[in-house]
């Protein structure tokens, strides 16, 4: 499993629960594919300014050399289609051995 430090969370800050599922799906996810790596995340809540709708959020992983930043997500996107999603994108930007 990857050590994943949540250095921003505004989702856990608006609803603890949703907040803790998310960082609990990035958890197991990012540790399918950085086994053992110390990681940083940021989850950020967005909207679209000018317009009232609900927002949208959005999380970033890494370290001090790289970074993966998933799309904008709707609020209605269950936990488990971000650890996918996540997935999916540590895996297809995977960085080199030794880099």
């Amino acid at each position: 499993m990857a050590i994943v430090s949540f250095l921003v969370n505004q989702i856990r800050d608006r609803d603890a629960l949703r907040g803790a599922q998310l960082e609990d799906e990035i958890r197991e996810a990012a540790g399918a594919v950085e086994p053992g790596e110390h990681l940083q995340c940021r989850i950020y809540l967005d909207s679209v300014s000018g317009i009232e709708s609900d927002p949208f959020f959005s999380v970033r992983i890494g370290q001090l050399a790289w970074s993966r930043r998933l799309p904008p997500l709707s609020m209605d996107t269950p936990p488990m289609a971000v650890g996918l999603l996540l997935t999916r994108v540590l895996r297809r930007f995977r960085r080199d051995a030794g880099a």
